[in-house]
């Protein structure tokens, strides 16, 4: 994908633009990233950067979504404690904006 570029639309606008990324590669764009930030290897580097920082409760709130996010990827509905998920997440919306100062 990366080879081929990231498909998405942009406006230019003066100083600003605004950038809006293709939500099903960007779906699976972080579905990889949290492939490899789940993994055993990764986790334990990313743990320790986590206990670097001064993070307070945010810390848990990241650890939190690192191993929520895989299922969030796949379904639109998922039950943790059943551990069932439903419908298939088809898409991620994200739009960035940036501006030149």
């Amino acid at each position: 994908m990366l080879e081929k570029g990231i498909p998405c639309d942009y406006e230019l606008n003066g100083d600003k633009l605004i950038l809006n990324i293709d939500g099903v590669a960007l779906r699976d764009i972080l579905a990889k990233l949290v492939e490899l930030a789940n993994d055993p290897a990764a986790k334990t580097v990313i743990n320790e950067f986590l206990d670097s920082q001064s993070l307070g409760a945010y810390k848990e709130n990241i650890a939190l979504l690192l191993s929520t996010l895989p299922n969030a990827l796949k379904y639109q509905n998922y039950d943790e404690k059943s551990g069932v998920g439903s419908g298939e997440c088809t898409y991620v919306k994200l739009g960035l904006k940036f501006v030149k100062e």
